[in-house]
Parts: C-alpha cells; sequence; structure tokens
C-alpha cells in the first residue's frame, strides 16, 4: 500500500498477538495517546506508553508482543514511494534520520507537542475521508509530521567529530 492511517483502538482487534518479528517494505509510525503497546524493533524493546511515538523506518525489523486493551492513539503506514520527488526533494527526506535504519526514532515527549496530535488527527480525518484522492495533502500533512518529528529529534544529528559513527550509520544505510 502507498498510505494507510488509523486509529490504534479499531484496529487491534483485528490482529492476533503477537506479532512475530518481521521486515516490512513500509514505514510506520505509531503515537500513543492511552495504554501500552509492548513491542520490538530490531534488537531493542520497548514499551509504548502516552505520549511516545516510535518510527518504524521500512526494512526493520519489528513485532509487537503486546497492545493493552484500553490502548488508543494512531498508526501510519505508508509506501517509501510516496516521498518521491513530486512532493519533496531527496535532500529534504535526507534531513529525516530517525527514518534510517538504526537510528534512534522513539520521541517520548511526542504529546507535548500539540502540533503532532493535530496532524495524526488530520492524517486520520483526510484518510477516512477521502483515502488517497487528494495525494497532495495527504503528503503535505506527512510531511508535515516529519518535519515536527525532526524537530525534536535530539539523538540524531549529524557530528563531524565522530567520523568512524558517520561511517558505520552510512554502511548500515545502504
Amino acid at each position: 500500500e502507498l498510505f494507510f492511517c488509523g486509529k490504534i483502538e479499531e484496529l487491534m482487534h483485528l490482529v492476533d498477538y503477537p506479532i512475530l518479528a518481521s521486515k516490512a517494505t513500509t514505514h510506520s509510525i505509531y503515537f500513543i495517546t492511552k495504554g501500552q503497546i509492548f513491542m520490538g524493533k530490531n534488537m531493542f524493546q520497548h514499551i509504548l506508553k502516552k505520549g511516545d511515538c516510535l518510527v518504524v523506518p521500512a526494512y526493520n525489523i519489528s513485532s509487537i508482543e503486546k497492545i493493552n486493551e484500553d490502548t488508543k492513539g494512531y498508526f501510519l503506514n505508508f509506501s517509501p514511494d510516496i516521498l518521491n520527488s513530486r512532493f519533496i526533494s531527496q535532500k529534504e527526506t535526507a534531513l529525516f534520520k530517525f527514518m534510517m535504519p538504526y537510528a534512534n526514532s522513539l520521541f517520548s515527549n511526542a504529546s507535548t507537542n500539540d502540533s503532532i496530535k493535530f496532524l495524526f488527527q488530520r492524517l486520520d480525518k483526510e484518510y477516512l475521508s477521502y483515502g488517497l484522492e487528494r495525494p497532495r495533502l495527504v503528503v503535505s500533512y506527512l510531511v508535515a509530521l516529519l518535519y515536527e518529528l525532526h524537530s525534536m529529534d535530539t539523538t540524531n544529528s549529524f557530528n563531524e567529530s565522530n567520523q568512524y559513527q558517520n561511517i558505520t550509520d552510512t554502511f548500515k544505510k545502504h
């Protein structure tokens, strides 16, 4: 699929848990407004709770062990192709270091950013109402969300003094 957005509380009952570790060809973003999700991303285990936002880049290994019954939030799933040059340049997408393999992509204070919650709500409403009939609007909201996360990203900044780590990160990316 090119793009999907939905509320976790409406989707979680459609799947049997645990979801075993697998690699998807799409990017996923989880934003939790209530409850908890127990999941793995690459070699790390996460307990996502209220206010957490986790980005799982395409081709990363992820699993979901459990979702608490009271969990609410949003789930986005989108193809890397949706961020093609028609809507955003490759130079711009390169800014989103949290979308790279093995990057830190857990944002624990995402709920303090009102724009993030608003953008998830808009993406959900737009997708429910129109699907992808208005792709420019969907991509605009998605890119705005990625820029909001980028503004919160303090752990993935490029550090010239650590060339060894930068070389390793580039190798992992390829």
